[in-house]
């Protein structure tokens, strides 16, 4: 039974290898997520910002 069994150094430095290794990548994936988020956020600022600027020169158009 392996519940039974003690664990090795071994498996222990392994599973701990594994954690680290785990955390690693969770942490990639949430910097790759934060840069997606900034480069949308961006992207929606600039699209607001020539919304307005189309809006203005409409205006002008009008007069």
């Amino acid at each position: 039974n392996m519940h039974t069994q003690e664990p090795t150094p071994e498996s222990v430095w392994a599973f701990m290898q594994e954690t680290a290794r785990q955390m690693k990548e969770t942490d990639h994936q949430m910097k790759e997520t934060d840069r997606r988020m900034k480069e949308t956020d961006r992207i929606v600022q600039e699209t607001a910002h020539q919304m307005k600027e189309t809006d203005r020169k409409m205006k002008e158009t009008d007069q």
